[in-house]
């Protein structure tokens, strides 16, 4: 089993356990500079495994911080990245007694006060005059929901600019299935 390290620290929360279920609530801490103001996790196993939750969080992470929570490739053509905001997620997660999962869902919501994110190499589009080095939000909300047998949705919008130029608004959906990916960008270029 590949076990990830996971940095917790200053972590409080109170917790019951019983014979099939159990409970942590209160939860605080930091996590990799992801810092949990408040959640809980709950636990049945009477039937099948049930684990369900939620966290509510502010955000001041750099690509290192993020690169451990997330573990995603794109962070490989950022030379540097630093955000803050506040994010809100509930989750809902269902085993069978083999531990395959049965169904899950996760949801969240949140806002980025500030993001910047510089490239390792500028990227150059056809559709656009100069190549972007730096790319910017602010002001900007997003909404995730992920389940397993629905259509999975993110939609972001609020504002962002490419290196030194103005702010504008941008409005962006994606809507996915196992077989189709639709995207809708609205935003002032």
């Amino acid at each position: 089993a590949n076990v990830q390290k996971i940095n917790l620290k200053n972590m409080s929360f109170i917790y019951s356990i019983k014979q099939n279920s159990g409970e942590i609530d209160s939860i605080r801490g930091n996590l990799h500079g992801l810092l949990i103001n408040s959640g809980n996790i709950k636990f049945d196993n009477s039937k099948t495994l049930n684990i369900n939750g939620n966290l509510k969080s502010d955000l001041n992470l750099n690509k290192e911080a993020i690169n451990k929570l997330l573990k995603i490739k794109l962070l490989q053509s950022f030379e540097t990245i630093q955000t803050t905001g506040k994010i809100g997620s509930t989750f809902d997660v269902s085993f069978d007694k083999t531990l395959k999962v049965l169904n899950y869902q996760f949801e969240a919501s949140g806002d980025i006060q500030k993001l910047e994110a510089k490239f390792s190499k500028p990227l150059k589009y056809p559709f656009l005059k100069d190549k972007i080095n730096i790319l910017s939000f602010k002001n900007t909300d997003f909404q995730v929901n992920l389940h397993k047998d629905k259509k999975k949705i993110i939609n972001i919008n609020g504002e962002y600019k490419f290196d030194n130029s103005s702010f504008q608004k941008f409005d962006l959906k994606n809507l996915y299935d196992l077989n189709v990916q639709k995207y809708s960008i609205k935003g002032d270029f």
